[in-house]
């Protein structure tokens, strides 16, 4: 008789990375983005999917496409300057006058003026990474991204021991289970008020006007930008108007305001062309008659008409005296 064959062990996942979840159970949470919730549904044939939901309201068919639009949300979310506000007013102050725009005010009127007027450009961020003592290396994004992350931690660092103060007499008071309770339900609060946050920054970062330029906002439920013809694509925006593509921008107000231009200038350029054809058809148009000679030219006609029936009738009657 043959011995035994040894089973084959089932291999280990690679080091680093979760380990899949069995068929036909949920992902697991800790593989979700942050904020992100999968709901699982089933279809006529008893075939089951997720649907991964972020709070924004965004969707993902997979966990990877999910990864995706977060962090693509996150870098757009860094580039809107929603973050500009917890600058004290010595950093706003000297960007506003390199940008000639009035320096008085708090921290929350300077960064509104620096919204409204475009943005910061590259070299803005990296002065403000420098005087933040960070890296200033990388794309504005990256950059922008860098500069929201350290002023969340200096608030959340703020916070805490406020917190920690205002439920200090709480927590002695109660008993360890009840206190890893109200800690799980401060949690909780503290993530759906952030989402929420979120998605009131992303819903704010539309502005009407920039660079003196009205720009053209969109109505359409899929377009997350915000603005016609402005589509995002990964962590940068892409713009075109009537199907020419007019370049990918760092930031969507940026897109926008290709957009407007463009517009203006097909608008510029097709009103110059009517009084050209105007011109070139009034030149190459042979002249008016004048009223007298289309009279004249009646009456000649009208003659001549009068003289040929008389010859006629004249013609007849000699034909009919022989």
């Amino acid at each position: 008789p043959q011995p035994p064959q040894p089973q084959p062990q089932p291999q280990p996942p690679p080091k680093g990375l979760p380990e899949p979840p069995p068929p036909g159970s949920a992902p697991a949470a800790a593989t979700l983005p942050p904020g992100w919730s999968v709901e699982q549904r089933t279809t006529s044939s008893e075939r089951t999917y997720a649907i991964y939901h972020s709070p924004a309201g965004l969707r993902a068919a997979s966990l990877t496409d999910a990864w995706r639009k977060h962090d693509a949300e996150a870098e757009a979310e860094a580039l809107t300057l929603n973050w500009l506000d917890r600058l004290p007013p010595r950093r706003l102050k000297p960007l506003c006058e390199e940008k000639g725009l009035p320096v008085s005010g708090n921290s929350e009127a300077l960064a509104r003026r620096l919204r409204e007027s475009g943005g910061l450009s590259v070299s803005q961020l990296k002065a403000l990474c420098e005087a933040e003592g960070l890296v200033k290396q990388g794309t504005k994004a990256e950059i922008a991204r860098r500069l929201r992350d350290k002023l969340r931690r200096e608030a959340g660092a703020t916070a805490a021991p406020e917190a920690a103060c205002a439920t200090a007499a709480p927590e002695a008071a109660s008993s360890p289970s009840a206190s890893a309770s109200g800690k799980g339900t401060k949690q909780s609060h503290d993530a759906s008020s952030f989402r929420e946050a979120l998605a009131a920054e992303a819903a704010a970062a539309v502005v009407p006007e920039a660079e003196g330029l009205r720009l053209h906002l969109s109505s359409r439920s899929d377009n997350r930008t915000g603005y016609v013809g402005v589509f995002a694509r990964g962590p940068r925006f892409e713009v075109s108007h009537r199907r020419v593509y007019l370049g990918h921008f760092d930031t969507a107000v940026e897109a926008a305001v290709a957009y407007a231009r463009a517009v203006g200038e097909a608008a510029v350029a097709t009103t110059a062309e009517v009084p050209t054809a105007v011109a070139a058809t009034a030149e190459e148009a042979p002249p008016m008659p004048q009223k007298d000679e289309v009279c004249t030219a009646w009456l000649d006609l009208i003659s001549a008409a009068e003289s040929a029936r008389a010859a006629a009738r004249a013609a007849a009657r000699r034909a009919g005296g022989r």
